[in-house]
């Protein structure tokens, strides 16, 4: 699938992420400790506050609320910690909103200002589960959203540059309703399709397709299961309660010395077994500006396209799945990746591996 026609609906790229927590103060030091995140911001209104963290472009938003009838502390109920929301920054809030409700985008909250900043939102196509809000600046001194107070914290980045894409899980059927909802909202064209005999594990089989937009800024994959066989795609939508955002991927300009530091700061990555390394000698026998020896010491995946473009990556455990935190689920993952010489890729040939891992996880029999 191909989009010629004109950029329609600009998008300036991700603003921020969002994400609804049982407990948002637990969370944010979770993630400033181990991930090397700054602690920028802090709201606080009612029962609901909301902590920024950010680390180079990246910035989440963790919220979370004690009112039983919050909206905020429902999610929570129902899909545990997770993403509620992926902003876009655009040039016009009011325009975009307009656009997307009348292109079959669902709103949930018309457009409003404080202080020259404009927002709205609306429904993704899972639904409620998961929005998109517009922003818009026209003037706000510190740079962000005008409720949140400023906040100093020692910086402690591990490298982590921007978010490289962020990738939905959903039902079967759901892939292509993603697909057409992109391309007919936001003017987003169709970047890869992966189908299932690409991505297929003796447990696991899914499809996936890569929506792009926002003049490739914004990458969106979209995954659904396939196959007879329970995977880990069905035990996401078991834990989740339906379907939402299965991980984030972050990148780097050093992707070594960032997971050296992620590993010292007590970051859990799924395990890679040596063997990957042998086949990878043999399928890539010399990489440029790549030292082997140092992805097999961390576990990091390598895939080269047939331009040359070099793609690293490496995946962490289910951030929330530990005793801390109370609504603990199989979900939400992190990617950490760098991109050389022009990579534009998703690790085709690791797939398999990445999923063979999570089976074995999911299993209890990973060494």
């Amino acid at each position: 699938m191909t989009n010629n026609k004109p950029d329609f609906f600009p998008l300036r790229g991700i603003h921020h992420v969002e994400l609804y927590v049982n407990d948002p103060w637990l969370t944010t030091n979770y993630l400033c400790v181990r991930y090397g995140f700054n602690q920028a911001g802090h709201f606080t209104q009612g029962g609901t506050s909301s902590y920024l963290i950010t680390q180079g472009a990246i910035r989440f938003i963790v919220t979370g609320s004690v009112d039983p009838s919050s909206p905020i502390y429902r999610h929570v109920e129902e899909h545990g910690d997770s993403v509620k929301d992926i902003a876009f920054e655009v040039p016009d809030a009011r325009r975009a909103h307009r656009r997307a409700v009348e292109r079959g985008a669902i709103s949930v909250i018309s457009p409003t200002e404080n202080d020259g900043i404009v927002r709205a939102t609306v429904q993704t196509f899972i639904g409620n589960a998961v929005h998109h809000t517009f922003v818009q600046r026209r003037r706000n001194a510190w740079g962000f959203l005008p409720e949140f107070v400023p906040m100093e914290s020692p910086a402690k980045s591990v490298g982590l540059r921007t978010m490289d894409h962020t990738v939905f899980n959903t039902y079967r059927g759901g892939m292509n309703l993603g697909l057409t909802h992109y391309a007919d909202v936001y003017g987003f064209t169709n970047l890869i399709n992966f189908s299932d005999q690409q991505i297929k594990t003796e447990y696991t089989s899914l499809m996936s397709k890569v929506m792009q937009g926002g003049n490739g800024e914004i990458k969106i994959p979209i995954n659904e299961p396939a196959g007879e066989t329970e995977s880990h795609i069905d035990t996401f939508l078991k834990e989740h309660r339906g379907p939402g955002i299965q991980h984030i991927a972050l990148a780097t300009d050093d992707i070594v010395g960032t997971v050296a530091q992620l590993y010292q700061n007590g970051v859990e990555f799924l395990p890679i077994h040596p063997e990957y390394y042998v086949k990878v000698r043999n399928l890539f026998p010399d990489v440029r500006g790549v030292d082997i020896d140092a992805l097999a010491r961390h576990g990091i995946l390598i895939d080269v396209d047939e331009k040359g473009g070099v793609l690293l990556q490496i995946f962490t455990k289910e951030i929330f799945d530990r005793e801390m935190f109370r609504y603990g689920r199989k979900t939400l993952f992190f990617e950490i990746i760098q991109r050389l010489y022009g990579a534009t890729g998703f690790g085709i040939r690791n797939f398999k591996t990445l999923f063979e891992v999570k089976e074995a996880v999911r299993m209890g029999t990973s060494g």
